[in-house]
């Protein structure tokens, strides 16, 4: 009876660690990829939706037209990091001005908006950058809140379409000088 105690103790204990792992982000890169086929449990939909339209669907891939601005969504981010390159994959016809950004104070209407550069095509598709410095940004709770601004949407009135968005977190590398820190950081962020 001792000797399963003890196993079942190992096995919630290395469960734990892995779960740990996965979630702690030891690498340098942490990547969130919203394709708007599936539901990603790390990215919120986009919001509000009086100013999108419906996900489109087809073979293989899905879009969604953005009719208003501003539009939202929210990154779970399990720790703090040094910067974000925002790619999306997107259609802008009326080549309007097309930001995105981080929120940088918590419930205040303050933002890093950057415009979207294009950097290349797939096929139709525009294919659009975006580097962020997040040392000043609001990275204190679990979530981070993100808007997708086109302020002349409604008087050009022709929607921007996209596809995917893919966000790359970068932060130093865990290691042996500043593994404590980081433990840290990830421990307050989750118990928020």
């Amino acid at each position: 009876m001792k000797l399963w105690k003890i196993i079942l103790i190992l096995i919630i204990l290395v469960t734990f660690c892995w779960l740990f792992y996965l979630d702690f982000v030891p690498g340098k890169n942490f990547s969130v990829n919203y394709s708007f086929c599936k539901k990603e449990a790390k990215v919120s939909e986009l919001s509000p939706g009086d100013r999108l339209f419906p996900i489109e669907k087809f073979d293989g891939w899905c879009q969604q037209r953005i009719a208003g601005s501003p539009v939202y969504f929210d990154v779970r981010t399990p720790q703090y990091f040094d910067r974000a390159v925002v790619e999306v994959k997107y259609k802008n016809p009326a080549g309007q001005k097309f930001q995105f950004g981080p929120q940088t104070i918590k419930n205040e209407w303050q933002w890093l908006l950057i415009d979207i550069k294009e950097i290349g095509k797939e096929g139709e598709w525009q294919i659009g950058r975006a580097e962020f410095d997040l040392r000043g940004v609001y990275q204190n709770s679990p979530m981070m809140r993100w808007l997708i601004s086109a302020p002349e949407i409604e008087k050009v009135g022709q929607p921007i379409i996209i596809s995917e968005i893919k966000i790359t977190f970068e932060k130093e590398k865990v290691n042996f000088g500043n593994l404590g820190e980081q433990v840290k950081d990830y421990l307050r962020k989750i118990v928020r």
